[in-house]
């Protein structure tokens, strides 16, 4: 398979997804859009002729009630296999025809907000250590090898990721953490006044913040309190001597006001795409006042942490095929 650093660039960032490749839901509710905005974008389609036409058969996870909760009386919905899931994208060029030209107008942030550097990711290689090696040893990543063999798309869409496959993140982020701070450090040391670093387990979190605390740092997780996160946040906008904002993805990632730096490194990378998306936007809006904006992503070469990533990418690419691309 090529490798993930070399698809940086199969296509541009994107917010939209009205239309993915995350199977009937989505379908069912881009057709009720399109219904109620204007029927005769489609031609008065009925909902199964849209279905087929716009999504191939594929084979992947789909939700199905498992039994009923004898005490809630709520039904039960648990992932299941299925090789009849309409989830393969076709005539989107069509369908992007039919949506720009009488349902929508679509404007990205960079065509509304113009003097906003260009967002990059820059997917970097990390040398394969000892500690890795061990990590990949556990037996949650054959588990999360078979989950994507059988759909690439299943962690994004929502198959959970709990057990012996959290685990296994988890001990990956922790051998990668000393590797990712070597790289965090050089950054600084070659000139980089501002960063934001962003994970999800608290090992590594911790690992990482006595590694930099000589460079400043400033925390917060998901137990911080709202006052020490604004704290955390005024003191990293505002102060020299503070260098870094690290913290856990979900917390630092919502809503924060970062443009105090141009580039955020991902000590793990979160396997739902949009919430790593949502992470760099903190530093590329406005206030920004930088020449770029990037998102460094270290990752183990031939390993499954690296196809995922270029899983993300390629929906990317299809995504801007139906909503973003313009016509010669």
């Amino acid at each position: 398979m090529k490798p993930v650093y070399d698809l940086v660039n199969a296509g541009p960032r994107q917010r939209f997804t009205i239309l993915s490749d995350r199977g009937p839901l989505i379908v069912h509710n881009c057709y009720n859009a399109i219904r109620l905005v204007n029927w005769d974008a489609i031609d008065r389609a009925s909902y199964e002729d849209f279905r087929e036409y716009y999504y191939g058969l594929g084979e992947g996870f789909v939700n199905k009630r498992s039994h009923q909760d004898p005490k809630t009386g709520k039904w039960v919905y648990r992932a299941s296999w299925s090789n009849q899931v309409r989830n393969v994208p076709r005539n989107l060029e069509d369908l992007n025809h039919r949506l720009r030209s009488k349902v929508m107008v679509r404007r990205l942030k960079e065509h509304v907000l113009t003097q906003l550097p260009p967002v990059q990711w820059h997917p970097f290689p990390l040398q394969v250590t000892a500690l890795m090696k061990e990590a990949l040893k556990h037996e949650g990543w054959a588990e999360a090898q078979r989950l994507y063999e059988m759909d690439q798309h299943a962690f994004d869409r929502g198959v959970p990721v709990d057990g012996a496959i959290s685990t296994a993140m988890r001990l990956l982020g922790e051998a990668k953490a000393p590797s990712v701070a070597d790289y965090i450090e050089d950054m600084l040391d070659s000139g980089v006044k501002k960063l934001v670093v962003a994970g999800l387990h608290l090992n590594v979190l911790a690992y990482l913040r006595e590694r930099l605390a000589k460079f400043g740092v400033v925390y917060m997780d998901g137990s911080t309190s709202s006052n020490k996160k604004q704290a955390a946040v005024d003191a990293f906008q505002k102060d020299d001597k503070t260098s870094i904002i690290l913290g856990q993805m979900l917390p630092l990632g919502e809503g924060w006001t970062l443009t105090a730096a141009q580039d955020v490194v991902f000590a793990e990378f979160n396997w739902v795409p949009g919430r790593n998306q949502q992470m760099l936007d903190r530093i590329n809006r406005m206030g920004q006042k930088g020449a770029y904006t990037i998102g460094h992503v270290p990752v183990v070469p031939g390993t499954l942490d690296e196809r995922v990533l270029a899983t993300a990418i390629e929906k990317d690419v299809s995504i801007h095929a139906t909503l973003d691309a313009r016509a010669a």
